[in-house]
């Protein structure tokens, strides 16, 4: 990956995304497809940081149910098949295990 393109990355979902987060009420902090990081979410204390697996990844934010945890401090190991989709996840989710 360039630098350009992890320049990219970090202005797209670090310093740009959460400023059009919670703009609509489908997008209460939570990225997953349907919803499921709002389910699970009051069943955990997420005061504490924790620790999480998410098979088939994809992406660091669109459409993923680890990203609202990330960001409130959690770590945990991503696992995806498809080739090159962890690039973004080393710029954007350098805590995580890749």
């Amino acid at each position: 990956m360039t630098w350009r393109q992890t320049m990219a990355l970090r202005l797209r979902f670090q310093w740009w995304a959460p400023l059009r987060l919670n703009r609509h009420s489908s997008l209460y902090s939570s990225h997953s497809q349907f919803g499921e990081a709002l389910v699970v979410r009051p069943l955990l204390d997420e005061g504490s940081p924790g620790f999480y697996v998410e098979a088939g990844a994809r992406h660091p934010v669109y459409c993923s149910n680890t990203c609202h945890f990330y960001r409130r401090g959690w770590r945990g190991i991503n696992i995806e098949a498809f080739p090159g989709a962890l690039e973004s996840f080393q710029v954007l989710r350098p805590r995580d295990i890749n």
